[in-house]
């Protein structure tokens, strides 16, 4: 099931919102770069007036006086773009292998935990039966300290305190034991989902034959600022930091950049780009690369054999509601179904 937020619909089929969207994101984006060169694709496909080696400032003038019903087509193409890739995931069945996946991580979390707790109190039940750590009381401990050179060892029932406290190897094999296996499976359940999100990159880019419009709808994310007045409640900063992992791009750093977080609320955390640890634990790989890889898409479905992509498909021909080619009968569609679809019903 593929659900379309409030939010994506603002932001990809009201034409306002779109040109504010696209003129602060070519504004950010360096002339030269393939980030650059995928996103002028994009917009020279619905947007009259971009050349195909416009710079920077001639194509944000354009977006400027675009009409309405343009800017409207190129938020369209944005959208069928996201939907072709919450397709694919659909189609590639990664729900099916995550669910699997996170429940075999916590499943073998709990079983680690359970072996670490077990051990620990089998360890303290097997030096109370043999009468090799008697129990003390505290009084009695501080009253042979003098004479111990340090006093008894104290007892502690918590498994993972015992780990700690416990300064031998052995405690702390296994502490380590017990705790490497859920964190190495985390480690590449996360892995596993960065990879899904690089195949449906690819297959959405198949299935819309429209890869630039997915690179242009990932770019609006990377500059989005939310709406004039807006200032998120101090309550919810807690919850969206512990969300940020699952995120394409980290909302509290835009946010802050924004000036819409309390004064009184510390910064976004750590990011993307000065975390290590942190780019472990993410489900989305990095926005910049996956804008590239769409970059190198669109220029290898433009450059395949076979001449022009079908019409209302990709490759930056023009889509703007108007047939771009002369032959006689539309090519036969393909066997993807989905593509079908989209071909059918993906123009505005």
């Amino acid at each position: 099931m593929v659900g379309v937020t409030r939010g994506i619909k603002s932001m990809t089929l009201e034409p306002e919102i779109v040109r504010d969207g696209v003129v602060r994101l070519i504004a950010s984006a360096d002339a030269g770069t393939k980030e650059f060169k995928v996103f002028r694709k994009a917009i020279r496909g619905s947007v009259t007036g971009v050349a195909a080696d416009a710079t920077p400032a001639q194509v944000a003038a354009a977006v400027l006086g675009a009409p309405r019903p343009e800017l409207k087509a190129l938020g369209a193409r944005m959208l069928r773009g996201v939907l072709a890739h919450e397709f694919s995931h659909v189609m590639d069945r990664h729900m099916l292998t995550g669910s699997i996946g996170g429940a075999i991580a916590s499943g073998v979390a709990f079983a680690s935990y359970g072996v670490m707790w077990g051990v620990g109190h089998a360890k303290v039940a097997l030096q109370k039966l043999l009468g090799l750590s008697p129990k003390q009381a505290p009084a009695e401990q501080s009253e042979r300290r003098p004479e111990q050179g340090g006093g008894a060892r104290p007892e502690a029932l918590d498994p993972i305190s015992a780990g700690v406290v416990i300064k031998s190897l052995p405690a702390l094999l296994r502490l380590f034991a017990a705790l490497w296996a859920p964190v190495v499976l985390q480690v590449l359940q996360m892995a596993t989902s960065r990879e899904n999100e690089g195949m449906a990159d690819e297959d959405g880019a198949l299935l819309s034959e429209d890869p630039e419009s997915l690179a242009l709808a990932l770019g609006l994310l990377t500059t989005w600022r939310p709406r004039q007045g807006f200032m998120l409640p101090g309550a919810t900063i807690p919850r969206a930091a512990s969300m940020q992992h699952v995120m394409i791009v980290n909302p509290l750093e835009q946010l802050e950049q924004a000036g819409a977080l309390p004064q009184t609320s510390a910064s976004g955390g750590p990011t993307r780009a000065d975390d290590l640890i942190f780019e472990l634990f993410i489900t989305h790989p990095n926005t910049g690369v996956r804008i590239r890889k769409l970059h190198d898409m669109s220029e290898a479905m433009k450059n395949r054999p076979g001449g022009d992509p079908p019409a209302g498909g990709g490759g930056g021909g023009d889509r703007r509601g108007s047939p771009s080619s002369s032959r006689a009968a539309p090519d036969p569609p393909p066997r993807n179904s989905g593509a079908v679809f989209f071909g059918a019903h993906g123009r505005s």
